[in-house]
This record gives structure tokens, C-alpha cells and sequence, in this order.
């Protein structure tokens, strides 16, 4: 378990450098991520180490148990690398946008900017029955009607 660590180490050490810089949280959730990861990997190859025959034979014989406790360690480690590059490296902007005015998020045009949908006349929906999918358009009056109606059962 020893080289584990170190390549745990290694990784929540370097891997922080590749994105948008160093950050210390960012590189302690690498590290938790790889260490839990790597725990999960050396389980297999010491429970296939010992076993008979062949690899998918071996695999096989582990109790369903030892795959679930491997399957939710490893979804931990999945989970907390996640949070550390979304807490640590995430952007986000407050932007009030009036009729036709747009925001440009990395050098890209909101869709706004191109076609407002602030003064469309009706609104579109998209429904699919069976396999065909079809678009039901309703004006903004009739959906109003629709709203303000309550259903039988609720009266």
C-alpha cells in the first residue's frame, strides 16, 4: 500500500498543475480520489492473486459482496474528484439580460444574441408519443387558459 500512497501523493500534487493552476483543496481531493481509487485497484489484485484458474474465472468467484464494497469505494473516489474540480475550478457570473442584449460566456454568444425568444408569439413543446416525436404550439393565451384551470380531481 506504500506505492499507493506515493502515486496518490504524486497525482493530487501534479494533476492540480494541469488545470487552471494550483490549489491546495483541489490537490487534497485529488489526492482522497486517487488513494481511494488505488485502494480499490490493490483489493482486486490481492484477491486475484490468490484464486485458480483463469482471470474471468477468478473474477467469477469474488462475492457479490467484495464487488459492491469495490463498486461504492470506487464511486467515492469518482464523487470527491468531482467535488474538488467543481468547487475549486468552477465560474460562474450573475448577468441581467434585457430584450436583445447578450452575454458572451468563453468567446461564445449566448443564444439570445442571435434570436431573442422574449418576443416569440407562440411558445413550442416538444411531445413524443410511441416513437414518433411531434411539437405541440400553443399560443401564450391558451396557456394561460390551461394554467388557471384546475383539474377535477382537485377541486
Amino acid at each position: 500500500m506504500k506505492w499507493a500512497l506515493g502515486v496518490a501523493l504524486a497525482t493530487g500534487l501534479l494533476l492540480p498543475l494541469t488545470l487552471d493552476g494550483f490549489k491546495p483543496w483541489a490537490s487534497l481531493g485529488f489526492f482522497l480520489a486517487a488513494w481511494i481509487a488505488l485502494a480499490v485497484l490493490t483489493a482486486f489484485v490481492d484477491r486475484l492473486r490468490h484464486g485458480q484458474g483463469s482471470l474471468g474465472q477468478k473474477l467469477a468467484t469474488l462475492p457479490r459482496g467484495f464487488w459492491g464494497m469495490q463498486l461504492a469505494h470506487f464511486g467515492m473516489a469518482v464523487g470527491v474528484a468531482g467535488i474538488a474540480v467543481v468547487a475549486n475550478y468552477a465560474t460562474e457570473r450573475d448577468v441581467r439580460m434585457d430584450v436583445g442584449s447578450y452575454a458572451e460566456l468563453a468567446a461564445t454568444p449566448s443564444p439570445s444574441a442571435a434570436q431573442p425568444n422574449t418576443t416569440a408569439p407562440t411558445t413550442v413543446l416538444p411531445a413524443a408519443r410511441s416513437r414518433s416525436a411531434r411539437t405541440a404550439r400553443r399560443s401564450p393565451s391558451s396557456i394561460r387558459k390551461s394554467a388557471s384551470t384546475t383539474p377535477p380531481a382537485w377541486r
